[in-house]
């Protein structure tokens, strides 16, 4: 896995999947779209990074001890 093929993977994941979801989540539970927007927004945008340098880290030290490729530049 390339570093860039990491970072569409991490975009798509958080777009397509985990925000609609916890946007979803929080609104029911707040019951206000305002600051459910605002929360799922700060959680995804730094999600976002967090997944993509665990993808990083994770392909580049743990990717033969598991039989996954490296990260290839």
């Amino acid at each position: 896995m390339t570093n860039r093929e990491a970072l569409v993977k991490s975009l798509f994941w958080r777009f397509v999947i985990a925000i609609p979801v916890a946007l979803l989540l929080t609104y029911l539970i707040i019951g206000q779209l305002y600051s459910s927007l605002i929360l799922v927004g700060i959680t995804n945008f730094v999600g976002t990074i967090l997944y993509y340098l665990f993808d990083i880290l994770w392909f580049k030290y743990l990717g033969d001890a598991f039989g996954f490729d490296k990260v290839v530049k």
